[in-house]
């Protein structure tokens, strides 16, 4: 029997096992995501070497599933004319068997759990999208663990994704143009109690284009400002303006680091 071990992409499993140290794919599930029809009739198409058949165990009982090894993988991503077959290939040319070769794969170590490989893809992919400081160096210190425990180092951080700016180094210019802005005579918190900071956005980043601070309103500043801890985001909340006695959508804040 061989153990079958499942990656997914795009939602769609994609099986693999292991035939003298190499992964082959499970064809059902190659034709699945090209979308082809008829598996036999693809498998027919291929070379003797580039496909095979192997047993192993299901809820059924032992079946049989036919296999192709990389270079039928290729040819049939090739013959497909779905958009798709592009992103297949390269999510296994790109991801799949450069993270099954760098955290030891199949072959690299005899009667190893050929999960290990599979969580490893996993964390990896994760890696590569997370830009959150601390979540990455949670995902990397799993990523560790799983490839000692197949006796292989896992490649470097740095070389998987990368790191966002620091939100407070976001942040920080913001809250030093509002200081500017105070210091110019600019009234911008419509706050009526004195341990609280509410800014319209749109109001202070007109006060900013004109007075020249160089301070833009866009996503990353939104999600600095959000998770920001100096001085504590509040919500986006409606206040009775201290500045015009209307009620104002704003940015609220507790006092921190910046001066009123």
């Amino acid at each position: 029997m061989s153990e079958i071990v499942a990656f997914d992409f795009e939602t769609l499993p994609v099986r693999m096992a292991e035939r003298q140290g190499e992964p082959w794919f499970v064809l059902a599930d190659v034709c699945r995501v090209l979308g082809i029809a008829n598996s036999r009739d693809a498998a027919a198409r291929l070379d003797d070497d580039e496909k095979g058949v192997v047993t192993t165990d299901t809820l059924g009982g032992p079946q049989d599933m036919t296999l192709v090894n990389e270079s039928g993988l290729y040819s049939l991503t090739f013959t497909s004319r779905k958009p798709v077959a592009k992103r297949f290939k390269k999510w296994v040319t790109a991801d799949v068997l450069p993270t099954i070769r760098k955290t030891g794969g199949y072959g690299a170590a005899t009667g190893g759990d050929l999960r290990v490989p599979v969580q490893a893809a996993r964390v990896m992919r994760q890696l590569k999208l997370e830009t959150n400081p601390a979540l990455r160096r949670t995902h990397y210190a799993f990523l560790v663990r799983l490839c000692a425990s197949w006796g292989v180092e896992a490649p470097p951080l740095e070389e998987i994704g990368r790191d966002a700016p620091p939100l407070p180094d976001v942040a920080a210019p913001f809250f030093a143009g509002l200081d500017r802005l105070t210091e110019l005579g600019v009234r911008w918190n419509h706050a009526r109690r004195p341990d609280r900071i509410a800014v319209n956005l749109k109001e202070v980043a007109a006060h900013f284009a004109a007075h020249g601070i160089p301070v833009v309103i866009d996503t990353p500043l939104r999600t600095a400002l959000k998770a920001c801890q100096d001085p504590p985001f509040l919500g986006r909340l409606t206040v009775n303006s201290g500045l015009t006695g209307r009620s104002v959508r704003c940015w609220v804040f507790g006092v921190g680091r910046i001066a009123l």
